[in-house]
């Protein structure tokens, strides 16, 4: 009884942990002190440590219940009857998200490309956001050439153009995001390719890695 209640605390710090850091790392970035998440949580410095040895770890745990919400967001609108609708709602979703929490970029630009649970996230997102793109495009309202890694790149355009006037205008991403939607119509444009192939998911794991490199190690 008594190891099942000492599990049973550990479990519930650890939360405690993750959930102190993800209110600091969306309002004030990664930089914040492990000794500020400790006192956020309610537990001593040393708690802290023994879960997340490093900072890394702390900011991988987070990164990946973030992930763990969005994957869950993604599933609901796999499932949606009206998949362009479903469509509009999850990347006004992913834009609203990313512009709140300011830490997530750069915590997935940092830790995303070195650690394996991640990328596993990152690969079954692009899945299910590729079966709902393929829905809308049977229902005739995607253009064919449009690929799962445009709507990320797209996505993180808007939410990095409009995250400091959605302080002075609340939910002007949907607008943006309404546009990128109205750009991807059949038809748009005389259906002229879009020239370039889509970027890969290498080539999006080398961005984050040089972009990590251009600062070792901070924040950690």
């Amino acid at each position: 009884m008594a190891i099942q209640q000492q599990r049973a605390d550990a479990r519930r710090n650890r939360e405690a942990i993750v959930a102190a850091a993800t209110e600091l790392f969306a309002s004030v970035g990664i930089d914040c002190q492990m000794g500020e998440i400790a006192r956020r949580a309610g537990v001593g410095h040393g708690t802290v440590f023994r879960h997340f040895p490093a900072k890394k770890d702390l900011v991988v745990a987070v990164v990946e219940a973030r992930m763990t919400d969005v994957l869950a967001k993604a599933q609901e609108a796999v499932d949606a009857e009206d998949p362009v609708e479903a469509l509009k709602t999850f990347l006004e979703t992913v834009a609203r998200i990313q512009i709140e929490d300011r830490g997530l970029k750069q915590m997935v630009s940092e830790h995303f490309h070195g650690d394996a649970r991640l990328v596993e996230n990152r690969d079954e997102l692009l899945n299910l956001v590729g079966v709902l793109l393929d829905r809308c495009k049977a229902a005739g309202a995607i253009r064919e050439d449009v690929e799962p890694l445009d709507l990320v790149v797209l996505v993180n355009g808007v939410a990095t153009a409009v995250g400091g006037l959605e302080a002075l205008r609340p939910g002007l991403h949907r607008r943006y995001v309404a546009l990128a939607l109205a750009a991807m119509r059949p038809g748009v444009g005389g259906d002229e390719p879009l020239g370039p192939a889509a970027p890969t998911a290498r080539e999006l794991d080398e961005v984050w890695r040089r972009e990590a490199l251009r600062d070792p190690g901070r924040g950690c």
